[in-house]
């Protein structure tokens, strides 16, 4: 059997700059919901960060963004409350865009 493979981009655009951007997740490629494992994104400007990643089509990935490799800076919701993983099914051309609006203050 063949696996066929292929590239989702990750974008996520938050309002106000960051230095840093990292995204955790449940495949192994995005560190297992492990944060200090989690994969840093790039940006040229502190608003958007991207990445591309590696997966089977098909395959159900979830995800989360945070701001350092640790849950501590992790995304909240636009009145700073807990939000859902963000949810894709990796296939050709994918793109899985997300806003971050608010970060977690402790």
């Amino acid at each position: 059997m063949i696996r066929q493979y292929c590239f989702v981009n990750f974008v996520v655009n938050t309002f106000a700059p960051v230095s840093d951007m990292y995204i955790s997740g449940s495949t192994k490629n995005l560190g297992l919901w492990n944060a200090s494992k989690a994969v840093r994104l790039t940006s040229t400007d502190g608003y958007k960060f991207n990445i591309r990643k590696r997966f089977r089509i098909g395959e159900s990935v979830e995800f989360k963004v945070l701001t350092l490799r640790d849950w501590r800076g992790v995304e909240k919701g636009m009145f700073a409350e807990e939000i859902a993983n963000h949810h894709i099914i990796a296939d050709k051309g994918a793109v899985a865009e997300v806003t971050v609006y608010n970060w977690r203050r402790d």
